[in-house]
């Protein structure tokens, strides 16, 4: 018997900024359906401070702030004297630690998602939220189903903010 001609791939899903417990209690069919055909959990914890850059980028290098070296959105800088914001420097290259994108073969694709080292397609934070306030998810999720279509990658981070 030969193999399926398709591939699986991993996709991770961020709703950025949304609790387990308030996920649990939210009616959510598209990601109940999801959660139905795919891999999940509901048990896990973010890091302290809940901030955006520091958890993303323990999401993608699986180890906490002190390791990786992203403690918040926004840090003192004692050698350049000046407050550094992430939304506004590439959070990426203050990264200490390998990212999901460095450690997986193949084509791995990042989309609203700030960190995005090692990854060989991206659709930028910046582009996603440029969508407007209330179509940023939807564009997110469209410009993932068509780089899902079209290229295949074996990794899709996809952050919902």
């Amino acid at each position: 018997m030969s193999p399926p001609n398709h591939t699986y791939a991993a996709v991770v899903v961020i709703i950025d900024g949304c609790t387990v417990k308030c996920l649990a209690k939210a009616k959510t069919p598209f990601i109940d359906g999801l959660i139905e055909r795919g891999s999940y959990s509901l048990s896990c914890k973010s890091i302290y401070p809940t901030v955006t850059y520091a958890a993303h980028s323990s999401i993608l290098t699986g180890v906490k702030p002190y390791a990786h070296g992203i403690v918040g959105n926004t840090f003192y800088d004692r050698e350049l004297d000046k407050i550094i914001d992430l939304d506004k420097y590439d959070v990426n290259s203050l990264l200490l630690s390998r990212t999901l994108f460095e450690m997986v073969e193949g084509i791995k694709a990042a989309v609203g998602e700030p960190v995005t080292k090692g990854a060989d397609i991206v659709v930028t934070k910046e582009e996603v939220q440029s969508s407007g306030l209330w179509k940023q998810d939807e564009y997110a999720v469209e410009k993932a189903i068509d780089i899902i279509v079209k290229q295949r990658p074996t990794l899709m981070v996809i952050n919902l903010p």
